[in-house]
């Protein structure tokens, strides 16, 4: 037998303010245990299974006092606890861990019906005892079902437990074959209770599973509520179907669990930085492991910039940046593809994990203005890292200035030496287009004498 000691506890207070408190004071805690759950923690662990040694006491009277054991049984109000546990531990396993919840019910109402069933047939029935006890003996439902021998002792092999709670069960399932059935008023009478608890506790377990599966979250609610009007919206207008498909793949896009929720108001209301900070991570750890410019930093310029992305969706055939027009942001492809133009020229698509937008903010094209055209070819999802919160970063990031500038110098060269053919090898003028990311950290490794480390947020 294990013995486990409570030395703290946390407890809900309501005054001043809703708030949790440690307690962590022992004879607070010893005191506040025995006004709570001492009670019942004694009964339950008394010896009562040694009751058949006190003297002087007949045997039809300790065989009605031994059901004083049936009190070890409330040591299972602790498995409530449990179970709501597991529901908040686990939430996407709430029908299988209700359903457990459903059958541990269940199977004690039944034992203990049994028990009781079994009490009456057997417990107050002595064929040695007064009349009335041998009215019960020789009337009752064991005797009559052949489970007791002439001097009242359970027959071998019998197995009373068994077919009490399959007396049960056939009750509380209101199916009731009648094989086993009560004769005694008292036996009819625990049958009638237990045929009208069978009768609740299945109407409970009904609603029980109907509202597991029709109540929905508040997000959820929020997202059918959201497509019931632009159902609605597209209905009164008399869409085409052809746009009302892309209209509801595009919602389905953007919310792919149909939940609705306000991410930044609920970061925002986070007060602990740290814990704040490993939620923004969280969200944002794939464009910052995907995007070199962002990989060869340090820990604390990936996480401005993951303070900084914003996401953004577009639908298909949808213009993200136009040739000659002032940079504004620079942009990371989450999913999707984007079709990129220059001089009506078709250059090299971007998939998931390319970045684009950002030779204009840094200054790397010819007149300061966006030298690219894209177009989206799907339904993307886009990180999107404003002019402004850019140069924020290089301004208060030291390293991070650093390493732009030692990059750009790197693109600028090799633009120089395909320019002017004194490059060393041959040149792919398409690559040159784009900044090549990756083997600039490669340049840069070789000219620090360094290899970069594997980034902070994989």
């Amino acid at each position: 037998m294990a013995i486990i000691f409570v030395t703290a506890r946390w407890e809900f207070h309501n005054i001043p303010t809703a708030h949790w408190a440690l307690v962590d004071d022992l004879p607070t805690i010893r005191r506040r245990y025995v006004k709570g759950l001492f009670v019942r923690d004694f009964f339950a662990w008394l010896p009562l299974q040694y009751l058949d040694c006190v003297p002087k006491v007949s045997a039809s009277y300790l065989k009605v006092i031994s059901l004083l054991r049936l009190l070890k049984l409330l040591r299972l109000k602790r498995l409530a606890g449990m179970i709501q546990h597991l529901k908040e531990k686990y939430p996407r396993s709430v029908f299988g861990v209700t359903f457990i919840q459903l059958f541990l019910y269940f199977a004690l109402g039944a034992h203990w019906t049994a028990c009781i069933f079994f009490s009456i047939g057997y417990g107050i029935a002595d064929p040695a005892g007064s009349e009335w006890q041998t009215a019960m003996y020789t009337n009752g439902w064991v005797y009559n079902n052949g489970l007791l021998d002439e001097d009242g002792f359970v027959i071998q092999y019998t197995n009373p437990w068994v077919t009490s709670l399959y007396w049960a069960v056939t009750t509380m399932s209101t199916i009731g074959y009648g094989d086993i059935s009560p004769i005694t008023a008292p036996e009819r009478i625990v049958g009638m209770f237990l045929m009208s608890a069978g009768c609740a506790f299945f109407a409970w377990i009904t609603g029980k599973i109907t509202s597991l599966m029709t109540d929905k979250s508040p997000c959820e609610q929020r997202f059918e509520a959201l497509m019931e009007v632009v159902e609605t919206f597209m209905h009164v207008h008399e869409l085409p179907d052809t746009l009302k498909d892309k209209v509801k793949e595009y919602y389905k896009v953007k919310y792919p669990t149909k939940r609705i929720f306000d991410e930044n108001e609920l970061i925002s209301s986070i007060e602990s930085p740290s814990l704040k900070r490993g939620i923004i991570s969280h969200l944002f750890k794939d464009v910052v492991g995907r995007v070199h410019l962002f990989r060869l930093c340090d820990e604390d310029v990936q996480m401005d910039v993951c303070f900084k992305l914003k996401s953004i969706y577009r639908m298909a055939n949808r213009q993200i940046t136009s040739e000659g027009e002032d940079a504004d942001a620079m942009y990371v492809i989450r999913f999707g593809r984007l079709a990129v133009t220059s001089n009506k020229v078709s250059l090299r698509p971007l998939g998931a994990g390319d970045l684009f937008g950002e030779m204009a903010i840094l200054g790397l094209t010819q007149d300061g203005k966006r030298c690219r055209t894209t177009k989206t070819l799907s339904i993307c999802e886009l990180c999107q890292l404003s002019k402004d919160d850019f140069e924020d970063l290089l301004t208060h990031r030291p390293s991070f200035f650093e390493f732009v500038r030692n990059a750009s110098r790197i693109h600028v060269s090799r633009m120089k030496e395909a320019v002017t053919g004194t490059a060393t090898a041959h040149v792919d003028f398409q690559k040159l287009i784009y900044i090549d990311w990756p083997s600039i950290m490669d340049d840069l490794a070789a000219t620090t004498e360094r290899s970069f480390q594997p980034p902070l947020i994989p």
